[in-house]
């Protein structure tokens, strides 16, 4: 699942390491109070953020083009 994590600071996040929104926020959200919890974003573990400052999460939907190769319009 592609996942958008938006953060409080308005820099953007495109994840496909979670399966669902929920794996997402388990995963990022600390389990205490006051504190912090850093989560990876990206499968090669290269990008970490606070789950603190995730403002948003938005699914991003998968979408598949069909073309009809005899239109002749279609390159």
């Amino acid at each position: 699942m592609k996942l958008k994590i938006i953060m409080d600071s308005g820099k953007e996040y495109t994840s496909e390491k979670f399966t669902s929104v929920e794996q997402f926020l388990d995963e990022s959200l600390p389990k205490e109070a006051f504190a912090i919890s850093y989560v990876s974003v990206d499968l090669d573990e290269k990008v970490f953020i606070n789950g603190m400052h995730v403002s948003s999460v938005e699914v991003i939907e998968q979408t598949e083009l069909n073309y009809d190769e005899s239109d002749p319009i279609v390159y």
